[in-house]
């Protein structure tokens, strides 16, 4: 389909330009990235439109409440996955059958034992914390999604291989199953406990579609896991356990520290803000995504190529990010209240704030994927440590005096300090690529 659509598109491009349409590489990413696209986009508006409806619906407090529950949940994110995601990704590329097998069941098993980790360790932090019981059932209940997502290593193999189209298949099958559950539990009018429910039944649905779609390569009976293979991985991957952790930070210590020191209604009104500054996130991280393996190849090969792909993707993630704060910060007050209503208008001064976040973030997916290709894995923890300890410092200072004005400026700050320190590292570093 989307072939077509590139085949279509070059036709309407001027003859002297047409060849780029014709080339290989370029139908071949394109195709990918658009997959990609869809899938992210269909996805994101499914989703956003049911947050909508469940924030109208529950209100600020009760809304505040669940995503306080989804935010402690994703902390814990960077255990399940062990930081080995992308090392995985980037394995694949150029690997035979027997290869992609081992590193299938290797990842699997790894992730498989990072989701029963990572719920260990969110049982004894509850423990430790002494949180209310009902608010704990609803968080002990929506760890289970980490076993769930164990088969995203399937996902990670369709990236690779430049076949997005399956990987977005998934995605919005799982949003739909999701997205209707929700609905139920709303027109039912359940307790959050039933909302939960539909969330895991969405992703039980996204991993059951990668794995028919993975039928036409193999069985999932012919994966085995390799233990040299696994302590290879690991060895890469601790860095970015650690990477990861510190990018949590960033995207819920806030939410949850408005919940515990401002109280539910107030971190209502700041995942509204949140959910609307970070409505095109998926953007960089799609891009990003699409040309990973041509970003490999050309570090393989052409030294030059691949030091002007990485600048025209700064530029062009500059360009976006700071269009789209910009445009998000005029319209705040506008689609706060049309989508969300006037109950929650009292976001308004936190989101046009947190909309600049839009920079920083486009430009750390660049430093990430970047340590990652060059396998500088310890520095991207060295960056992202810098940026979480200055995030946890800037949300304990802010948020007892301005609420959630504050913790939209905390996490402003806390992206500065990690893009000073990230290039930093990398204009000291030899020739900025590792030779």
């Amino acid at each position: 389909m989307l072939d077509n659509l590139v085949t279509n598109f070059s036709r309407l491009v001027p003859a002297k330009w047409r060849w780029i349409f014709q080339h290989e590489g370029v139908r071949r990413y394109s195709v990918n990235a658009g997959w990609l696209l869809f899938g992210q986009i269909s996805s994101a508006a499914i989703s956003f439109v049911i947050s909508v409806l469940v924030a109208r619906q529950l209100g600020p407090a009760s809304y505040g409440l669940l995503n306080y529950v989804i935010s402690f949940i994703t902390l814990f994110g960077f255990i399940a996955s062990l930081g080995i995601y992308d090392i995985v990704k980037r394995e694949f590329i150029g690997q035979d059958k027997q290869k992609t097998d081992k590193l299938l069941g290797t990842g699997w098993t790894l992730c498989i034992l990072g989701a029963v980790l990572a719920i260990i360790c969110l049982i004894l932090v509850l423990l430790v914390i002494r949180q209310d019981w009902s608010t704990s059932r609803l968080i002990v209940l929506f760890s289970l999604i980490f076993l769930l997502q164990s088969f995203a290593v399937i996902d990670l193999f369709f990236q690779a291989k430049v076949q997005s189209g399956l990987s977005a298949w998934g995605q919005i099958g799982g949003t739909i199953v999701r997205s209707i559950a929700l609905i139920i539990c709303l027109l039912a009018n359940w307790p959050l406990t039933y909302l939960v429910l539909a969330y895991l039944l969405g992703s039980l649905a996204n991993q059951l579609i990668l794995l028919f779609c993975y039928r036409r390569y193999g069985s999932c009976r012919s994966w085995s896991f390799d233990v040299n293979l696994a302590k290879k991985i690991l060895q890469q991957s601790w860095p970015l356990i650690l990477s990861s952790a510190s990018l949590l930070i960033y995207a819920r210590l806030d939410q949850l520290l408005v919940r515990n020191l401002v109280g539910d209604t107030a971190a209502g009104f700041y995942a509204v803000a949140v959910k609307l500054s970070e409505i095109w996130y998926f953007i960089p991280t799609l891009l990003v995504a699409a040309v990973f393996p041509a970003l490999v190849a050309a570090r393989q090969s052409d030294l030059s190529l691949y030091r002007q792909r990485w600048r025209r993707l700064f530029i062009l993630f500059s360009v976006l990010s700071i269009g789209l704060a910009g445009l998000l910060s005029v319209c705040s007050r506008w689609l706060i209240g049309i989508f969300f209503g006037s109950q929650y208008l009292s976001a308004v001064p936190a989101m046009l704030i947190y909309n600049w976040t839009a920079v920083g973030f486009f430009l750390a997916v660049i430093l990430n994927n970047y340590f990652i290709i060059e396998q500088r894995t310890k520095w991207n923890f060295v960056v992202n440590g810098f940026g979480a300890v200055a995030n946890i410092v800037f949300n304990l200072l802010l948020i007892p005096r301005l609420g959630i004005v504050g913790a939209a400026w905390a996490t402003v700050a806390s992206y500065g300090v990690l893009l000073v320190v990230g290039f930093l590292v990398i204009k000291m570093s030899k020739d900025y690529v590792r030779e």
